[in-house]
C-alpha cells in the first residue's frame, strides 16, 4: 500500500488557524474600509464649501452602495456555491472526488468570513454617510453652483500661499496650526463638520446668499 504524502504539518496548521480565528474575533468591530472619522472629516478635506462637502458624501455614498451590492451579491453566490457543493458531495461515490468536493466547501466558508466582515464594514460606512447628508439641505443645482466661487477662491488662496494639504487634514479635525518665532503652534479648533451637524454652519450660509 502506498504511503499518503504529508505536505505539511497538519496539526501545527490547524493550532494556527485555531489561533487566528480567535484573534480575528476582536477586529469584528474595527473598520477594514474607512472609519467614521474619515468619513466625517477627511474625505473632503480640500472642499472649501458645503456644497461640495455634500457632493463628496454623496459620491462616497454611491461608491458604498455599490460596495455593498457587490458583497451582497457575492454572498448570495456562495451560499449557492455552497449548496450545490453540499449536493454533489451528498452525490458522489468516489472517496477521492469526495475529499476533493470537502476542500471545496472549506475555502468557500472561510471566504464567507470575510466577506460577510467587508458586508458588514461596508453597512457602518453607509449609516455614518446618509447621517452626515441628512444634516445638509438638498441643493439645487443653482445652489451648489453659487457656492462654487467660495469653494475655489479659498482653495485656490491656500495654493497660491503655499500651505500644504496636510493643513487641510488639521483644520478638518480641528486643529489650527501656524508658525511663529519658529515654532510650530497648534491650538484647537471646532471642526467645520461639528457645525455643520449642529446645523450652524448652514445657517450662516443661507443667510450670506439672502
Amino acid at each position: 500500500m502506498q504511503k499518503e504524502i504529508e505536505l505539511y504539518d497538519k496539526t501545527l496548521l490547524e493550532k494556527i488557524i485555531e489561533e487566528t480565528d480567535k484573534i480575528m474575533e476582536r477586529f469584528e468591530d474595527i473598520p477594514f474600509g474607512n472609519s467614521d472619522v474619515q468619513n466625517l472629516y477627511l474625505i473632503h478635506q480640500d472642499n472649501m464649501s458645503p456644497a461640495r462637502k455634500y457632493r463628496t458624501f454623496g459620491l462616497k455614498l454611491q461608491d458604498r452602495k455599490r460596495a455593498l451590492e457587490e458583497s451582497m451579491y457575492s454572498l448570495r453566490k456562495t451560499a449557492i456555491q455552497l449548496k450545490k457543493l453540499r449536493k454533489k458531495l451528498h452525490q458522489e461515490k468516489d472517496e477521492l472526488e469526495r475529499e476533493l468536493i470537502e476542500i471545496e466547501i472549506e475555502r468557500t466558508l472561510n471566504s464567507l468570513k470575510y466577506s460577510k466582515k467587508l458586508y458588514n464594514d461596508c453597512i457602518r460606512e453607509i449609516e455614518v454617510l446618509v447621517n452626515a447628508i441628512k444634516k445638509f439641505p438638498q441643493y439645487t443645482r443653482e445652489e451648489f453652483e453659487q457656492q462654487e466661487f467660495e469653494h475655489f477662491e479659498k482653495k485656490l488662496t491656500h495654493i497660491v500661499s503655499g500651505k500644504p494639504e496636510t493643513l487641510f487634514s488639521l483644520q478638518s479635525l480641528g486643529i489650527d496650526v501656524r508658525i511663529e518665532n519658529g515654532k510650530l503652534l497648534t491650538r484647537k479648533i471646532e471642526p467645520e463638520m461639528d457645525r455643520i451637524m449642529k446645523g450652524e454652519l448652514l445657517k450662516q450660509v443661507e443667510h450670506k446668499q439672502e
